[in-house]
């Protein structure tokens, strides 16, 4: 029940995308409209009893609350498609009753008006939608509408590429490869048949791949197994490649490029688009001289993990129902990642800043981080911003496009790295040399000898046999020197193939190497100047210390030398005294006044000792008081939060632990329920909670992925005739548990 303090500030505020004001409502289709536009953005309250001109209050009488009541029922009833449910209370501001009707997020978007029309909210007020792409994002935000799940026509396990297929598996069963043996090297000379008796006896590299819904009934790939494993995406799917292009100047109207990646070097599947776009970058972007050092690596000059996190995010998340490449493009002054498709329902610009992820793709998004380099946890955008701060976000909804503009820093000439580069560009030179040798040969060879090999062909058939083969032996001549030429042009390519290889590929360990080093060199810097200033501090406080101790010895050891001179007169006195006692007064007198003199002398000593002691003891109190007090201060709050983290983790650990017992539990329950076949709804009944979509994602999802459920009809995932059976998996998975609980 809403508050009355808090009811008041809502209509402080006056109405926004959540909050609709009516003073009265006496027709129910209209109040079926503003559901409508609740229920398909992100929910709201409809406010009645109140002007929406000024915000002032109305009270509704006892029986116009009735009615109101009654109209509101019947709006979420009868003009509201499908049908929702919501709540309504009556509240009592200063002594007037208003009613609030609260309108949840709809989870069976679109929603319609009884005329069949969909709204939406557009600020505080309310519009039709029109577009497809706007209908296409509400029905994937609800699960209805899913592209990486779509059969993919006249596809099969023969258009998979089997290396990748390998990778694939092994990411995905790492523990279950390793325990056959298959690691390393091994990964890729093992045959698939082996590498699945592994994961599953009981599989079929079909059938495993049907069971995590890579293939379909009919064993035609899905959308999300061209897409990963494909030998070729292009081939079924020309659109799903890339574009990637630098241009001279700042503005796509130019013809003139530095580099255009040709299509046949984007061929393949997502990985090989990955591998293909980060050679783009590699190849377009500047490398900086960091040191001054001759052989000191060099960095891009914009750290390539932006490219890696933002670039991977447009493969997985764009919108695969939109029959567009996803585009590159390299200016002077940015660089641009535009891709298909606006941000899925209630994401902005904004919320990815902060983490938040919500995927349109579950599917692709679920398998894709065993092939690509991402965590699926919405940190990918944090990570690529911390690297570099200068990134722009744009959601564009009338090009239908999501843009993510990086701004390029500017160089001066002289930080530009130039270095190693040029034997890679000695190779490059020597193989545009012989390729241009190849071409003036391949063109002689079709203009010239060629030509004058036909013509004396013809002759030839005319009874010169003579001149045929003269021209004959020409053309065997050329066509064996092309083909030298052309063996050079091979061997070259090959070389500046392989250099370019490894040059890529080291470049990329360098960048990996040299963030972490950042890193790390960042936080020791950090450290190193708070010990430096500390440690600057003691040593001026040690020196004045050791200064004052000096004087504090020198002037302690005088005073023992007088003290030892003064312990001696004094024994010459007491003699003397004794002598005088005797009669002997002139001695004495003597004695007393060499006594005398070295008691001033002594006198004097320690005067100048206690001032030198003062000044050594205040030093020291200073030293005690100041840094000392400090470091004890640091190493208490030191101590406490370490306490405080081992605290927090222990109770992570044991709460984990819990965890996954009750969900190990739930599990076990699941499996052993459907050893015969049992519906979603048959389930959750017996596990006593709601049929709700998060329950279903929570308990039977992960099963399926896992392989301890499958489906009855696979071809079929949303059937309302779909039933789930517990495998063969599933059955040791039951064992195993029931096993650890008698042990």
């Amino acid at each position: 029940m809403i508050k009355v303090e808090e009811l008041k500030k809502l209509i402080s505020q006056g109405e926004t995308t959540t909050v609709q004001f009516k003073i009265r409502t006496d027709d129910a289709y209209k109040m079926g409209v503003e559901m409508v536009a609740f229920s398909n953005s992100l929910g709201g309250k409809i406010i009645i009893g109140i002007n929406d001109k000024d915000g002032s209050v109305s009270g509704l009488t006892y029986d116009e609350i009735q009615i109101t009541n009654n109209i509101l029922s019947n709006a979420a009833s009868d003009c509201v498609k499908p049908p929702i449910i919501i709540t309504t209370e009556t509240v009592n501001i200063d002594n007037q009753n208003i009613v609030v009707a609260t309108v949840s997020q709809g989870k069976d978007k679109p929603y319609k008006d009884n005329k069949g029309i969909i709204w939406v909210k557009n600020g505080s007020d309310k519009r039709k939608v029109f577009s497809n792409s706007e209908l296409r994002v509400m029905m994937q935000s609800c699960g209805n509408l899913a592209a990486d799940m779509d059969s993919i026509e006249e596809t099969s396990y023969k258009d998979i590429s089997i290396q990748t297929l390998k990778t694939y598996l092994y990411k995905r069963y790492t523990k279950k490869c390793a325990d056959a043996g298959i690691v390393g090297a091994a990964i890729q000379a093992s045959e698939v048949e082996d590498i699945v008796k592994a994961i599953d006896v009981n599989f079929t590299i079909e059938q495993l791949l049907q069971n995590i819904l890579l293939m379909d009934s009919k064993r035609q790939l899905t959308l999300s197994g061209l897409l990963l494993l494909g030998k070729s995406i292009q081939r079924f799917k020309p659109v799903f490649t890339l574009k990637c292009i630098s241009f001279v100047g700042n503005s796509i109207a130019t013809n003139e490029f530095r580099d255009k990646m040709p299509d046949t070097e984007i061929e393949g599947n997502l990985l090989d688009q990955y591998n293909a776009a980060i050679s783009f970058i590699n190849r377009n972007l500047k490398s900086i001289q960091v040191e001054k050092e001759f052989n000191s690596l060099p960095r891009l000059e914009i750290p390539l993990e932006v490219f890696v996190e933002t670039f991977t995010n447009a493969l997985i998340h764009r919108d695969y129902y939109q029959n567009s490449p996803i585009r590159i493009f390299i200016f002077d002054n940015r660089i641009e990642i535009i891709s298909p498709g606006i941000l899925p329902d209630s994401v902005t610009e904004e919320s990815i800043k902060r983490g938040i992820s919500k995927p349109r793709n579950q599917l692709l998004f679920d398998n894709a981080k065993f092939l690509l380099p991402y965590t699926g946890i919405g940190s990918g955008i944090i990570r690529a911003m911390k690297s570099y701060e200068h990134i722009n976000f744009k959601n564009d909804s009338i090009r239908e496009e999501f843009v993510i503009t990086i701004d390029r820093p500017d160089i001066p000439e002289e930080n530009i790295y130039h270095g190693n580069k040029s034997d890679y560009d000695n190779v490059k030179s020597d193989y545009d040399g012989k390729k241009s040798d190849y071409d003036s040969k391949k063109s002689d060879y079709d203009d010239g000898q060629k030509s004058d090999y036909d013509d004396t062909k013809s002759d030839y058939d005319d009874g010169q046999k003579s001149d045929y083969d003269n021209a004959k032996s020409d053309y065997d001549n050329a066509k064996s020197d092309y083909d030298s030429k052309k063996s050079d042009y091979d061997d070259v390519k090959s070389d500046y193939d392989n250099a370019k290889s490894d040059y890529d590929g080291k470049k990329s360990d360098y960048d990996d190497v040299k963030s972490d080093y950042d890193g790390q060199k960042s936080d020791y810097d950090n450290v190193k100047g708070d010990y430096d200033s500390q440690k600057s501090d003691y040593d001026s406080q040690k020196s004045d210390y050791d200064d004052k101790k000096s004087d504090y010895d020198d002037t302690k050891s005088d005073y023992d030398d007088i003290k030892s001179d003064y312990d001696g007169k004094k024994s010459d006195y007491d003699d003397a005294k004794s002598d005088y006692d005797d009669g002997q007064k002139s001695d004495y007198d003597n004695a007393k006044s060499d006594y005398d003199g070295k008691k001033s002398d002594y006198d004097g000593k320690k005067s100048d000792y206690d001032v030198v002691k003062s000044d050594y003891d205040s030093k020291k109190s200073d030293y005690d008081n100041s840094q000392k007090s400090d470091y004890d201060d640091k190493k208490s709050d030191y101590d406490d939060t370490k306490s405080d983290y081992d605290d927090i983790k222990s109770d992570y650990d044991g709460k984990k632990s819990d965890y996954d017992n009750v969900k190990s539990d739930y599990d076990e329950k699941i499996l052993t329920f459907s050893t015969l076949p049992k519906s979603r709804k048959e389930i959750m009944t017996f596990l006593d909670i709601s049929t709700h979509t998060d329950n279903y994602e929570r308990h039977i999802v992960p099963l399926l992925k896992k392989g301890y459920l499958t489906m009855t009809l696979p071809d079929k995932p949303k059937s309302k005739n779909q039933k789930y059976l517990t495998t063969e998996y599933g059955k040791k998975f039951i064992q195993n548990r029931s096993k650890n609980s008698q042990t």
